[in-house]
């Protein structure tokens, strides 16, 4: 026997298509109509497309108003079978016991839909807003490490090829490729550092034969003309330690040579008589030349001073 109340479909008598039968449709005055319902063939063929396509996922709703659907469905229900003012309906929101039911409810009922798609998405983008922070940070570091680097004084600003290359690799730029004149510097820099070396090895070898020397002092007790003599050679020793550490000092002075002309550092002139510091200036490339005859004089001085004293700490070391 055929349920009065689930939708028939059957075969239209008058046409194509079928007839689809709803035995109970609720007006907008609560009575209860039945309608028939003609369908193409096509439109039937939508019809069931869109029966079988799953049902729209309701709107997430939080926890606060999940709570209070659900003690606004106890006040309902109280009324109809208790009365208003009665139980949760007249209680509600004051006694605790009636609060105990509603969450007892709520604890027992799933989480609102898409929360925990939700919560998935919060913590991607707060694990992607900590790496890019993390990365930011990194790169701040980097910088301020290279900028540390700068010689700034009342003359300009000298930028190290070394803090050059560490911006560039913090910014994923080839900086040092783009600037031509960088080379020089390079080579300057290398040269620096050979001399501060040979330095440091002149100074280490002056500053041993001071203490060699300091040994030779005789302390014995002298008598009559050996002891003025033995006076005499003493502060003679003393004198020659003193001028040794002297020397020493002054080998490893760090006070950069400039320019007579421009005053700027030597090692900012390269080799064609142009003065790089204009170029971090700012300045035209027409006017690099720096003015200064005896700029190349003091450049092959600082040669010739090198290599003295490379000379100098190489005759020492096999004096020792």
């Amino acid at each position: 026997m055929t349920d009065q109340t689930t939708p028939t479909i059957s075969p239209n008598p008058d046409g194509d298509g079928v007839i689809l039968h709803l035995p109970e449709i609720t007006h907008v005055d609560t009575q209860v109509w039945s309608a028939d319902v003609g369908l193409t063939a096509a439109g039937l063929a939508a019809l069931r497309t869109l029966l079988a396509e799953p049902a729209l996922q309701q709107p997430p709703v939080d926890r606060a108003t999940l709570r209070d659907s659900v003690a606004h469905a106890l006040e309902r229900e109280d009324a109809i079978n208790g009365g208003y003012d009665h139980g949760f309906c007249g209680k509600y929101g004051v006694d605790e016991e009636t609060d105990g039911f509603v969450d007892a409810v709520l604890t027992v009922l799933p989480e609102p839909a898409g929360r925990a798609a939700e919560l998935a998405s919060a913590r991607a983008t707060n694990r992607r807003l900590n790496r890019r922070a993390q990365r930011l940070e990194s790169e701040l570091a980097a910088y301020r490490r290279a900028v540390s680097q700068w010689e700034i004084s009342e003359r300009g600003t000298y930028i190290p090829p070394a803090s050059l290359r560490a911006i560039g690799r913090a910014s994923g730029r080839d900086i040092l490729g783009s600037v031509r004149h960088l080379k020089h510097f390079e080579r300057v820099e290398q040269a620096e550092a050979e001399i501060e070396r040979l330095r440091a090895d002149r100074a280490a070898v002056l500053r041993e034969a001071a203490n060699i020397a300091e040994s030779l002092r005789q302390f014995e007790p002298a008598f009559g003309p050996r002891k003025d003599a033995q006076i005499s050679e003493n502060i003679g020793i003393v004198r020659v330690a003193d001028e040794l550490r002297r020397m020493a000092d002054e080998a490893q002075q760090t006070e950069p040579v400039r320019c007579p002309s421009c005053d700027h550092e030597a090692k900012y002139h390269d080799v064609d008589a142009r003065c790089w510091f204009a170029v971090e200036c700012g300045m035209p490339e027409s006017n690099l030349v720096c003015p200064c005859a005896a700029r190349e004089d003091a450049a092959d001085g600082l040669r010739d001073g090198a290599r003295r004293m490379a000379a100098g700490a190489r005759k020492d070391g096999a004096q020792r």
